[in-house]
């Protein structure tokens, strides 16, 4: 008599070869295919047959059914962890672990969605040649989720989600070979055909003819399409063929061709395209002998945009087919809120770059003069103010278009472009009735804080999960925090070392001994907290309106109504935010050169024989300090300024 135990797992094992049976003999011969070079066969059958176009999918059809169940997947994981997340949270910080493996797992199964979402639109686009690589992108988010529970148990929902994820990313991986198998006959064809062709031009015939009878299609037209090219003439170039049909010679080997030690990977190669350069290596650009100098926008006319219009409508496009189809951005660090740890390091670094490059600058003003003129933003490096008229003051007509000088300050040097500090860059946005509840920093300094930098007076949220969006609507913030008072409120005259008020005060005359290395250091702090400005500009968005110099640092601009350039009244006195430059954001100041500052004053009769350089470059040159190359250009040294009877004669 057979015991219960044994009987139950017969009766169990028989079950599972029925169904096993039943799975096969309802898939068709295309998943049939596919489904028997993955790992678990019933699992590919039950997942793909979870769609309704599978019983008379093509190759094409089953490639988005594929991708679109691993997405689901995905996202439902991804949402399960959030939520796990949300009640660690609210319960308290006793599962402190648990919380840092669920992080993890936020963030492999972000790259996964990610990777599947820009597998649905290769897709889209009939590309078929990344969605292995994507897939298994896709996969390692999925094992990077286990590998944070190793040795302790995760959520069954979670272990259950891993393993699901893994298995349909391997489907999709199956599924792309469907469209990389398909090139490889007509390859090995299409190198025959060629090796017949070179015979004839050995015989001298078919000199210019280009008859090819090949089935070729993936490699000539690609995507989806598979016709067969008999008997038609086409036209094939050295790009993808790797040789010249215009002459009698063939290029990658013809006699390896006619004794067929040509592989196939080795056609496959010269087939493709010629191989791109290493981008790790980067040619050096010569510097030029001159450049012309930065050009003076008009006021009457909104700033060009730094990004091509184009590209602005294609993201936007593309964002809305996303959100339309009910899919989330995926955003990557820091557009969801989260820091880039390796960006980190570099702001504290441009930070005290930053506060050298105010003291330096406070110190050389007391023995380098610098003036400014009362009614335009001119400046001047020399101990007089210049002689040319191009003063475009209120009252510049009553003087001939000549300079009103006054002392500068270090504000005539740096800049001042402020920006409000926020507490939380996705929270709620600046109004125009709230604009006065939030302090204004320098903007390299709140960018620095947004890129990880933390100072007590201007705190900042830390998010530990990503913020998520469809489209344009933020769908999960992790709520509103309350924000703290500004700090300027309680302490409204006290210096800080990382602005430039009173700085002048602040910082004492240097020895004369110490004025060329003070100067060599500012001007090293400069290029400094210019390129990394320019580093963390990449990642982190900074706007800037089109019409004024307003700056703010954030994923999108506030609605203060202060803008008062051009046609404002059109606008309400909002601002017309675009993405900023470096410019915009560290102006350089560009003022004029001046070769030997105790020479004569400037003339306008000899102004096109002159340079310019920026306001710091130049208070450091006249200290003393080696001026950058890159500099040089526009400053215009090998110019030789004549005399100004001279300047008549020359052409």
């Amino acid at each position: 008599m057979v015991s219960p135990p044994r009987l139950l797992h017969s009766i169990s094992l028989l079950l599972l070869l029925l169904s096993i049976f039943h799975v096969s003999d309802a898939a068709t011969a295309l998943v049939d295919k596919v489904c028997k070079q993955t790992s678990s066969y019933p699992f590919c059958v039950r997942s793909l047959y979870s769609d309704s176009r599978t019983p008379e999918a093509d190759e094409y059809t089953l490639a988005y059914i594929s991708v679109g169940v691993a997405y689901n997947n995905a996202t439902s994981t991804q949402h399960y962890i959030s939520d796990q997340l949300r009640s660690i949270e609210v319960n308290g910080s006793s599962h402190h672990d648990q919380q840092q493996r669920l992080q993890m797992c936020s963030r492999g199964y972000q790259r996964a969605v990610s990777a599947l979402t820009m597998a649905h639109n290769d897709l889209d686009s009939e590309t078929f040649f990344e969605l292995a690589r994507l897939a298994a992108k896709a996969s390692s988010g999925a094992n990077d989720c286990k590998a944070a529970f190793k040795g302790v148990p995760s959520p069954t929902a979670l272990a259950k989600g891993n393993q699901d994820l893994v298995h349909l990313c391997e489907i999709c991986g199956v599924v792309a070979k469907l469209f990389t198998v398909m090139c490889i006959p007509s390859l090995v064809y299409l190198t025959v055909e060629m090796v017949q062709m070179s015979n004839k031009w050995q015989d001298g015939q078919h000199k210019h003819t280009r008859q090819i009878h090949a089935q070729a299609s993936c490699l000539l037209k690609g995507g989806r399409e598979r016709e067969r090219f008999v008997g038609r003439q086409t036209e094939l170039s050295s790009l993808y063929l790797g040789i010249e049909l215009t002459k009698p010679e063939v290029k990658f080997g013809l006699e390896r061709l006619k004794k067929r030690e040509l592989t196939i990977s080795e056609t496959i190669f010269c087939a493709s395209q010629r191989p791109r350069q290493n981008p790790s290596i980067r040619k050096e650009k010569p510097i030029p002998q001159n450049v012309d100098f930065p050009p003076i926008l008009p006021k009457k006319k909104k700033k060009p945009f730094p990004i091509p219009f184009k590209k602005i409508q294609k993201a936007a496009r593309e964002d809305k087919k996303l959100a339309q189809m009910g899919i989330e951005k995926p955003l990557e660090p820091p557009k969801n809120g989260l820091l880039v740890p390796d960006l980190i390091p570099l702001a504290y670094e441009v930070l005290d770059a930053w506060k050298v490059l105010i003291k330096g600058v406070a110190q050389l003003l007391h023995t380098i003069p610098v003036y400014g003129c009362s009614e335009c933003s001119e400046v001047h490096v020399a101990l007089e103010g210049h002689q040319i008229k191009d003063c475009l003051g209120p009252t510049s007509r009553d003087r001939h278009s000549l300079h009103s000088w006054v002392r500068g300050s270090i504000d005539d040097i740096l800049v001042p472009i402020e920006s409000y500090h926020l507490y939380d860059p996705f929270g709620r946005r600046i109004k125009h009735e709230t604009r006065f509840e939030y302090d204004r920093i320098p903007a390299v300094v709140e960018l620095c804080i947004q890129a990880g930098v933390d100072i007590p007076e201007y705190p900042s949220r830390r998010r530990m999960k990503p913020i998520r969006m469809i489209g344009k609507k933020v769908i999960d913030r992790g709520g509103f925090l309350e924000e703290p008072k500004p700090w300027r409120l309680g302490n409204p005259s006290t210096p800080v070392d990382f602005d430039t008020y009173r700085a002048n005060e602040r910082f004492p005359p240097p020895l004369s001994e110490d004025i060329p290395r003070i100067a060599q250091e500012t001007m090293d702090a400069y290029d400094f907290v210019r390129s990394g400005v320019m580093k963390l500009m990449k990642k982190y968005t900074v706007k800037a309106c089109g019409y004024c110099s307003e700056v703010h640092v954030g994923p999108w601009g506030h609605n203060a109504k202060f803008c008062g350039a051009f046609k404002h009244q059109w606008r309400d006195g909002k601002h017309g935010w675009q993405d900023a430059i470096v410019d915009e954001v560290f102006p350089p100041n560009c003022v004029w050169h001046v070769r030997d500052p105790r020479g004569p004053p400037l003339r306008s009769a000899l102004k096109r024989f002159y340079g310019k350089a920026p306001a710091v470059v130049e208070v450091c040159m006249q200290a003393g300090a080696q001026v950058p190359d890159r500099y040089k250009p526009m400053m215009r040294l090998d110019i030789i300024v004549p005399e100004s009877d001279e300047a008549k004669l020359v052409a």
